[in-house]
């Protein structure tokens, strides 16, 4: 078991690398055929697709970098599950921002290895008038807590 997160982790952290090297290619090399992708911007589902991947990396100065937080992986034979936060850091017109989201991810083993089925991306929101994204959050010890409140 501890090999199997061991290599769950080292697929989320290439795929992590991938991104910081603005590959949307190798990035979706993680994923197995047909994987369903639930991310933050519309429709619901999302497809693997390298080209729009990769739009959204050149949409920023320099590709994102991602790193994780609190990530548990649990592994039953050759299926697993992992979920933690993930720390999105971008730069756009000179600018450095960043937000975190919740991931919850599923993997098969299969002869190529582990490879990601499914992916859950989400922030949340504030369920006031406004309805916007809660974008200003960090994970905390526990609940999450408002930055600069």
């Amino acid at each position: 078991m501890a090999q199997a997160d061991d290599d769950i982790r080292a697929l989320l952290d290439q795929q992590a690398i991938d991104m910081a090297k603005g590959d949307a290619q190798a990035a979706i090399a993680a994923y197995a055929d047909g994987p369903v992708l639930y991310d933050l911007p519309p429709p619901l589902q999302v497809t693997a697709d390298a080209g729009g991947l990769q739009e959204w990396i050149d949409g920023w100065d320099k590709p994102p970098t991602i790193t994780y937080r609190d990530l548990e992986v649990s592994v039953a034979g050759d299926l697993a599950v992992a979920w933690g936060f993930v720390h999105t850091a971008v730069r756009r017109d000179g600018e450095d921002g960043g937000f975190w989201s919740r991931n919850t991810w599923a993997f098969r083993r299969g002869a190529d290895g582990w490879k990601i089925t499914h992916n859950h991306n989400s922030v949340p929101f504030y369920m006031d008038d406004s309805q916007r994204a809660a974008l200003d959050l960090e994970p905390g010890t526990g609940a999450a807590e408002i930055k600069g409140s």
